[in-house]
């Protein structure tokens, strides 16, 4: 296990900023009252914090995106949990119906809270189960003595019996010169006796008439021939004893088969298929955790066309965030929580593992604003970090002579602290390397601070509000 350490020593408290800076004074004298609009009524350090960068009790929003064709397939499980309170802020819209002390109005109260919303569409292909399944009769037929449609006087067909025509359920059916059998024929004599047979009966040997092995499609075997095909005697015993009479549906509800399908063995298929996850969910408890969903094929599971789940927090005041991605056999996990009350906005990160790794460090995205400006120090080795959640030793000279121009926001103490005024956002994103499998970056998203001016007058500079957040 590895533990990083943020200790940001700078004060919050501004008034020596006052105190040190002639241009603030020549603005416009201070005071501590509520009734001159355009002066930094609050005491100066407070004023300059809510004015510099978010308070805790600003929204944030956290992002976990796939790129294109990422293969999650020893990914079992992706995890966020987050833990926080409400914070109270120090303004809010006037609503006479609450009465007392503004410590103690609810109004000016933002709960905790977090909404995680998002799509993906994931190609899945797993091995599927296919039980075994036992041998079984098909394509049903029957005789009727319901009139001369039923069977034939001048051309009987050949391999039935006394010129009775077998009346199929499903195609291709028999056809003589006086007419034609179809389905509706099946439905009309025969589909009142298939409806009453037993599963038992359904499958057994008894009722399998086969076809012939001629030249002419669809006709049966002769019914003396039946046993040596079958190994069942039932039919022509039948035959023998009762005659045609055996054969009738309306006077044995006997229904035949002349097709049976062999036994196949239990066996596991290779199965690929698209599938939609969809996510949308509400968290008012103190803990919130989410599971984003990665596909549940056993071999792979690949983000089609990318997608990102968008987590809304009501509120910045977070205890601890822990993310994790987990495999069958271990997993990784990033954690960020307080370490002390004397550093607040600060969480102290921390990255172990366990078992097999499902996700190596990544390059720095394309999208990443410090990548863009060039801000990275090692673009050859990847990382897990980017933005404010890298060191200083992470970032080159490029990064130092912009902040004299633009400050931004400061670097970590320790690799993977965040601090949650400076940092806009969060997001992880998992990417593909160049063997296929799945990396992650994480990117704090800076912020960038200009001067206050009061009346058209500056009165602390941009390095002096970026300063005020810490």
């Amino acid at each position: 296990m590895r533990m990083n350490h943020m200790s940001l020593n700078r004060k919050w408290i501004l008034f020596s900023l006052v105190l040190v800076s002639p241009a603030i004074l020549a603005a416009e004298n201070l005071n501590f009252n509520y009734t001159r609009p355009g002066v930094l009524s609050l005491e100066p350090g407070l004023g300059l914090q809510a004015k510099a960068c978010h308070s805790k009790a600003d929204p944030m929003d956290i992002y976990v995106r796939f790129d294109k064709n990422v293969n999650m397939k020893d990914v079992s499980e992706v995890r966020l949990q987050i833990s926080g309170s409400a914070y109270a802020k120090s303004y809010t819209v006037f609503s006479p119906s609450v009465k007392g002390r503004a410590s103690s109005d609810p109004d000016f109260l933002v709960p905790w809270g977090a909404h995680a919303k998002g799509a993906v569409k994931v190609k899945e292909t797993g091995g599927v189960y296919i039980p075994a399944v036992p041998a079984h009769n098909e394509q049903p037929f029957c005789f009727s003595n319901a009139g001369p449609k039923y069977y034939s006087i001048i051309y009987p067909p050949p391999y039935s019996f006394s010129g009775l025509i077998p009346i199929f359920k499903d195609g291709p059916y028999y056809v003589d010169p006086l007419g034609y059998l179809d389905g509706s024929d099946f439905s009309k004599r025969c589909q009142f006796a298939l409806d009453m047979l037993s599963e038992t009966d359904r499958n057994s040997l008894d009722y399998y008439w086969p076809y012939g092995t001629d030249l002419f499609e669809n006709r049966l075997i002769k019914y003396g021939d039946i046993q040596r095909r079958t190994g069942s005697s039932f039919i022509q015993n039948g035959i023998k004893s009762s005659g045609k009479s055996f054969l009738f549906v309306e006077d044995q509800h006997h229904i035949f088969w002349s097709y049976r399908a062999p036994a196949e063995p239990a066996r596991t298929e290779i199965q690929t298929a698209s599938k939609d996850y969809n996510m949308d969910e509400n968290c008012s408890t103190s803990s919130c955790s989410f599971t984003f969903p990665t596909g549940k094929g056993n071999h792979e599971n690949i983000i089609q066309n990318g997608g990102t789940f968008l987590v809304q927090l009501n509120n910045r005041n977070i205890t601890s965030l822990v993310f994790n991605v987990f495999t069958k056999t271990g997993g990784q996990t990033w954690e960020w929580k307080l370490q002390d009350n004397n550093h607040r906005n600060d969480l102290y990160g921390l990255y172990f593992y366990g078992g097999i790794r499902a996700v190596s460090e990544s390059y720095p995205k394309p999208d990443d604003p410090y990548n863009i400006a060039g801000f990275y120090a090692d673009k050859k080795n990847p990382g897990f970090y980017s933005g404010t959640l890298v060191t200083q030793s992470a970032l080159n000279t490029t990064y130092t002579n912009f902040n004299k121009v633009t400050p931004l926001s400061l670097p970590a103490v320790g690799e993977g602290d965040m601090n949650l005024v400076n940092t806009d956002s969060l997001t992880f994103t998992f990417g593909v390397d160049n063997y296929g499998s799945p990396t992650l970056r994480i990117l704090g998203q800076p912020l960038k601070f200009a001067p206050l001016t009061v009346n058209g007058k500056e009165v602390a500079s941009a390095m002096q509000i970026r300063n005020a957040c810490y």
